[in-house]
Protein backbone atom coordinates (compact mmCIF):
# COMPACT_ATOMS: atom_id res chain seq x y z
CA UNK A 1 0.00 0.00 0.00
CA UNK A 2 1.05 3.68 -0.99
CA UNK A 3 0.35 6.38 0.81
CA UNK A 4 0.62 10.02 -0.14
CA UNK A 5 0.50 11.62 3.61
CA UNK A 6 0.10 15.41 3.59
CA UNK A 7 3.42 17.12 4.64
CA UNK A 8 2.96 17.92 8.14
CA UNK A 9 2.40 14.00 8.87
CA UNK A 10 4.71 12.33 6.76
CA UNK A 11 7.80 12.68 9.50
CA UNK A 12 6.14 12.03 12.51
CA UNK A 13 7.44 8.93 14.09
CA UNK A 14 3.92 6.83 14.64
CA UNK A 15 3.75 7.72 10.69
CA UNK A 16 6.62 5.77 9.52
CA UNK A 17 7.03 2.38 9.02
CA UNK A 18 10.91 0.86 9.41
CA UNK A 19 11.73 -2.78 9.08
CA UNK A 20 15.43 -1.74 9.09
CA UNK A 21 18.31 0.32 8.73
CA UNK A 22 22.08 0.01 7.12
CA UNK A 23 24.66 2.39 8.94
CA UNK A 24 26.68 3.75 6.09
CA UNK A 25 29.14 6.28 4.89
CA UNK A 26 28.60 5.55 1.43
CA UNK A 27 25.23 4.36 -0.16
CA UNK A 28 24.90 0.48 0.02
CA UNK A 29 26.33 -1.34 -3.09
CA UNK A 30 24.89 -3.99 -5.13
CA UNK A 31 27.18 -6.92 -2.57
CA UNK A 32 26.01 -5.20 0.63
CA UNK A 33 22.21 -6.00 -0.84
CA UNK A 34 23.01 -9.20 -2.14
CA UNK A 35 24.38 -10.05 1.57
CA UNK A 36 21.30 -8.89 3.35
CA UNK A 37 18.20 -9.92 0.88
CA UNK A 38 18.06 -13.21 1.98
CA UNK A 39 17.44 -12.14 5.67
CA UNK A 40 14.48 -10.11 4.00
CA UNK A 41 13.24 -12.63 2.09
CA UNK A 42 13.10 -15.47 4.74
CA UNK A 43 11.33 -12.66 7.32
CA UNK A 44 8.70 -12.09 4.65
CA UNK A 45 7.48 -14.79 3.04
CA UNK A 46 9.33 -17.88 5.49
CA UNK A 47 6.61 -16.80 8.41
CA UNK A 48 2.92 -17.10 8.48
CA UNK A 49 0.96 -15.22 10.34
CA UNK A 50 -2.17 -15.55 12.46
CA UNK A 51 -5.10 -13.28 13.13
CA UNK A 52 -8.04 -14.62 15.04
CA UNK A 53 -8.84 -17.13 12.91
CA UNK A 54 -7.26 -16.22 9.87
CA UNK A 55 -3.19 -17.41 8.88
CA UNK A 56 -1.80 -15.47 6.50
CA UNK A 57 1.07 -15.83 3.93
CA UNK A 58 3.00 -12.48 2.80
CA UNK A 59 5.37 -12.37 -0.90
CA UNK A 60 7.55 -9.96 -2.04
CA UNK A 61 5.79 -8.92 -5.47
CA UNK A 62 7.81 -5.92 -6.63
CA UNK A 63 9.99 -3.38 -5.45
CA UNK A 64 10.03 0.63 -5.18
CA UNK A 65 12.87 3.51 -4.51
CA UNK A 66 15.02 5.70 -5.89
CA UNK A 67 17.15 5.61 -8.96
CA UNK A 68 20.22 4.91 -6.74
CA UNK A 69 19.00 2.26 -4.39
CA UNK A 70 17.09 0.98 -7.10
CA UNK A 71 20.24 0.58 -9.58
CA UNK A 72 22.98 -0.96 -6.40
CA UNK A 73 19.66 -3.24 -5.58
CA UNK A 74 20.05 -4.98 -9.21
CA UNK A 75 22.99 -4.46 -9.98
CA UNK A 76 22.35 -1.89 -12.83
CA UNK A 77 25.09 0.83 -14.10
CA UNK A 78 24.50 4.37 -13.35
CA UNK A 79 21.62 6.11 -15.02
CA UNK A 80 23.38 7.71 -17.88
CA UNK A 81 25.23 4.38 -19.03
CA UNK A 82 23.81 3.22 -22.37
CA UNK A 83 20.74 0.55 -21.94
CA UNK A 84 21.00 1.53 -18.15
CA UNK A 85 17.08 1.62 -18.49
CA UNK A 86 14.95 -1.07 -16.44
CA UNK A 87 12.49 -0.82 -19.01
CA UNK A 88 13.78 -0.89 -22.35
CA UNK A 89 17.39 -1.86 -24.10
CA UNK A 90 17.81 2.24 -25.04
CA UNK A 91 21.39 2.78 -26.43
CA UNK A 92 21.17 6.61 -25.49
CA UNK A 93 23.54 8.06 -22.63
CA UNK A 94 22.37 11.27 -20.68
CA UNK A 95 19.57 11.67 -23.39
CA UNK A 96 17.74 8.63 -24.23
CA UNK A 97 15.97 9.97 -26.85
CA UNK A 98 14.45 5.99 -28.22
CA UNK A 99 14.96 2.36 -27.49
CA UNK A 100 17.53 0.07 -29.28
CA UNK A 101 15.57 -2.75 -31.61
CA UNK A 102 15.34 -5.72 -32.73
CA UNK A 103 13.81 -7.61 -35.49
CA UNK A 104 11.64 -10.43 -34.07
CA UNK A 105 9.62 -12.62 -36.46
CA UNK A 106 6.14 -13.27 -35.28
CA UNK A 107 4.67 -16.71 -35.17
CA UNK A 108 1.24 -15.38 -35.78
CA UNK A 109 2.23 -13.44 -39.39
CA UNK A 110 4.83 -13.88 -41.70
CA UNK A 111 6.73 -10.37 -41.37
CA UNK A 112 8.80 -8.61 -38.75
CA UNK A 113 8.37 -5.74 -36.13
CA UNK A 114 10.97 -4.17 -33.89
CA UNK A 115 11.03 -4.41 -30.34
CA UNK A 116 13.00 -2.19 -27.52
CA UNK A 117 11.24 -3.64 -24.01
CA UNK A 118 13.62 -5.28 -21.95
CA UNK A 119 10.58 -7.77 -20.89
CA UNK A 120 10.14 -8.73 -24.94
CA UNK A 121 14.07 -8.82 -26.13
CA UNK A 122 15.24 -10.43 -23.19
CA UNK A 123 12.55 -11.82 -21.16
CA UNK A 124 13.06 -13.42 -18.02
CA UNK A 125 16.13 -15.82 -18.68
CA UNK A 126 17.54 -13.29 -20.53
CA UNK A 127 17.26 -10.64 -18.21
CA UNK A 128 19.12 -13.41 -15.08
CA UNK A 129 21.74 -14.18 -18.02
CA UNK A 130 21.86 -9.93 -18.74
CA UNK A 131 22.65 -9.95 -15.07
CA UNK A 132 24.99 -12.97 -14.26
CA UNK A 133 27.20 -11.84 -17.68
CA UNK A 134 26.97 -8.18 -16.61
CA UNK A 135 25.42 -6.67 -20.39
CA UNK A 136 22.84 -4.88 -21.70
CA UNK A 137 23.29 -2.16 -19.04
CA UNK A 138 24.05 -4.62 -15.66
CA UNK A 139 27.24 -4.00 -13.80
CA UNK A 140 30.00 -6.31 -12.92
CA UNK A 141 27.99 -7.70 -9.57
CA UNK A 142 24.72 -10.12 -10.39
CA UNK A 143 22.31 -8.85 -8.30
CA UNK A 144 19.98 -11.94 -6.31
CA UNK A 145 17.24 -9.81 -6.47
CA UNK A 146 17.17 -10.60 -10.34
CA UNK A 147 16.14 -13.95 -9.70
CA UNK A 148 12.88 -13.16 -7.79
CA UNK A 149 11.88 -10.09 -9.22
CA UNK A 150 12.39 -8.70 -12.63
CA UNK A 151 13.27 -4.74 -12.80
CA UNK A 152 10.89 -3.96 -15.76
CA UNK A 153 8.02 -5.64 -13.20
CA UNK A 154 8.89 -2.33 -10.82
CA UNK A 155 6.24 0.34 -10.89
CA UNK A 156 7.82 3.79 -11.89
CA UNK A 157 9.02 6.18 -8.79
CA UNK A 158 6.46 9.13 -9.40
CA UNK A 159 8.10 11.13 -6.56
CA UNK A 160 11.68 10.89 -8.03
CA UNK A 161 11.04 10.53 -11.78
CA UNK A 162 7.95 12.62 -11.86
CA UNK A 163 8.15 15.24 -8.88
CA UNK A 164 11.80 15.74 -8.53
CA UNK A 165 12.60 14.84 -12.24
CA UNK A 166 10.57 16.10 -15.49
CA UNK A 167 8.22 18.34 -13.20
CA UNK A 168 10.55 19.90 -11.56
CA UNK A 169 12.88 21.07 -14.55
CA UNK A 170 9.66 22.55 -16.13
CA UNK A 171 8.78 24.28 -13.28
CA UNK A 172 12.71 25.70 -12.95
CA UNK A 173 12.16 27.01 -16.24
CA UNK A 174 8.87 28.70 -16.13
CA UNK A 175 9.64 30.23 -12.91
CA UNK A 176 13.17 31.45 -14.42
CA UNK A 177 15.20 29.66 -12.05
CA UNK A 178 18.79 28.56 -13.78
CA UNK A 179 19.54 28.33 -17.30
CA UNK A 180 16.67 27.02 -20.25
CA UNK A 181 17.20 23.89 -22.22
CA UNK A 182 15.18 25.68 -24.78
CA UNK A 183 12.64 29.01 -24.88
CA UNK A 184 9.85 26.32 -24.81
CA UNK A 185 8.59 27.54 -21.37
CA UNK A 186 9.55 31.08 -21.65
CA UNK A 187 6.45 33.14 -19.95
CA UNK A 188 6.54 36.63 -18.62
CA UNK A 189 6.44 35.13 -14.62
CA UNK A 190 3.73 38.24 -13.38
CA UNK A 191 1.61 36.92 -15.85
CA UNK A 192 2.04 33.29 -14.54
CA UNK A 193 1.49 34.47 -11.40
CA UNK A 194 -1.24 36.37 -11.67
CA UNK A 195 -2.67 32.92 -13.85
CA UNK A 196 -1.91 30.89 -10.89
CA UNK A 197 -3.68 33.39 -8.33
CA UNK A 198 -6.63 32.74 -10.52
CA UNK A 199 -6.96 28.65 -10.08
CA UNK A 200 -8.63 27.35 -6.88
CA UNK A 201 -7.82 24.33 -5.30
CA UNK A 202 -9.02 22.42 -1.97
CA UNK A 203 -7.63 23.67 0.78
CA UNK A 204 -5.57 20.60 1.54
CA UNK A 205 -3.62 21.77 -1.15
CA UNK A 206 -3.14 25.29 -0.09
CA UNK A 207 0.81 25.41 0.23
CA UNK A 208 1.67 23.90 -3.08
CA UNK A 209 3.23 26.50 -4.20
CA UNK A 210 6.32 26.52 -2.08
CA UNK A 211 7.38 23.06 -3.81
CA UNK A 212 9.09 22.26 -0.38
CA UNK A 213 9.38 18.39 -1.25
CA UNK A 214 8.80 16.25 -4.62
CA UNK A 215 5.02 15.40 -3.62
CA UNK A 216 4.51 19.45 -3.50
CA UNK A 217 6.19 19.67 -6.95
CA UNK A 218 3.83 17.02 -7.84
CA UNK A 219 0.73 18.19 -6.78
CA UNK A 220 1.72 21.91 -8.05
CA UNK A 221 2.57 20.50 -11.63
CA UNK A 222 -0.04 18.19 -12.15
CA UNK A 223 -2.98 20.41 -10.43
CA UNK A 224 -1.81 23.90 -10.61
CA UNK A 225 -0.21 24.14 -13.72
CA UNK A 226 -2.25 22.08 -15.61
CA UNK A 227 -5.06 23.96 -14.90
CA UNK A 228 -3.08 27.30 -16.38
CA UNK A 229 -2.14 25.31 -18.95
CA UNK A 230 -5.87 24.48 -19.81
CA UNK A 231 -7.23 27.88 -18.97
CA UNK A 232 -4.57 30.54 -19.82
CA UNK A 233 -2.95 31.01 -23.44
CA UNK A 234 0.43 33.06 -21.69
CA UNK A 235 2.20 29.85 -22.74
CA UNK A 236 3.34 28.58 -26.27
CA UNK A 237 1.32 25.79 -27.71
CA UNK A 238 3.94 23.35 -27.43
CA UNK A 239 4.37 24.04 -23.39
CA UNK A 240 1.20 23.89 -23.06
CA UNK A 241 0.67 20.42 -24.88
CA UNK A 242 3.76 19.06 -22.86
CA UNK A 243 2.41 20.60 -19.39
CA UNK A 244 -1.19 18.95 -20.27
CA UNK A 245 -0.31 15.57 -21.73
CA UNK A 246 2.59 14.87 -18.62
CA UNK A 247 -0.09 15.97 -15.96
CA UNK A 248 -2.97 13.67 -17.13
CA UNK A 249 -0.56 11.02 -16.59
CA UNK A 250 -0.05 11.96 -13.42
CA UNK A 251 -3.19 12.23 -12.43
CA UNK A 252 -4.28 9.09 -13.60
CA UNK A 253 -1.78 7.34 -11.63
CA UNK A 254 -2.08 9.26 -8.87
CA UNK A 255 -5.81 8.29 -9.13
CA UNK A 256 -5.38 4.53 -9.99
CA UNK A 257 -7.45 5.54 -13.36
CA UNK A 258 -8.27 2.89 -15.54
CA UNK A 259 -7.91 3.53 -19.38
CA UNK A 260 -7.23 2.01 -22.55
CA UNK A 261 -3.67 1.62 -24.02
CA UNK A 262 -4.34 4.06 -26.60
CA UNK A 263 -4.86 7.09 -23.95
CA UNK A 264 -1.17 6.28 -22.29
CA UNK A 265 0.76 6.35 -25.88
CA UNK A 266 -0.83 9.17 -27.26
CA UNK A 267 -0.06 11.30 -24.37
CA UNK A 268 3.32 10.22 -23.77
CA UNK A 269 4.00 10.22 -27.37
CA UNK A 270 2.57 13.94 -27.79
CA UNK A 271 4.91 15.01 -24.35
CA UNK A 272 7.78 13.46 -25.94
CA UNK A 273 7.68 14.73 -29.52
CA UNK A 274 7.03 18.46 -28.05
CA UNK A 275 9.75 18.19 -25.45
CA UNK A 276 12.33 16.51 -27.91
CA UNK A 277 11.49 19.06 -31.09
CA UNK A 278 12.59 22.08 -28.50
CA UNK A 279 15.65 19.90 -27.59
CA UNK A 280 16.84 16.72 -26.55
CA UNK A 281 18.32 17.97 -23.41
CA UNK A 282 14.80 17.41 -21.75
CA UNK A 283 14.85 13.77 -22.28
CA UNK A 284 16.93 12.89 -19.49
CA UNK A 285 16.75 9.10 -18.01
CA UNK A 286 13.78 9.97 -15.63
CA UNK A 287 12.02 11.99 -18.19
CA UNK A 288 12.55 8.67 -20.38
CA UNK A 289 11.30 6.32 -18.08
CA UNK A 290 8.18 8.76 -17.53
CA UNK A 291 7.26 9.36 -21.10
CA UNK A 292 8.21 5.74 -22.71
CA UNK A 293 5.38 4.31 -21.51
CA UNK A 294 5.96 1.37 -19.62
CA UNK A 295 2.85 1.86 -17.91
Amino acid sequence: MLADLPSNQMQKSCNILLEGMVESTTNPTTTLWNTILPMIIQDVEDEELHVGKFSLKTSIVTVSADQPAKRSLFGFKAHQASQSCFFCLSTGTFHKLGGSSKKVNTTEANYFVELSERSEVRSRDGTILDSEQGVNGFGDTPARIVQLIMPYDTPIDMLHNFGEGLCEVIIRELFGRGAPKSGMFHVEIDKLREAINEIVLPSQFSEIENCRNGTDKLAFFRLTLLSVAIRFEILNPHARFAIIAISMLANKMCASGVGPELFDEQLCSAAQWFLQENSNEYLSCKAHVSLKNHY
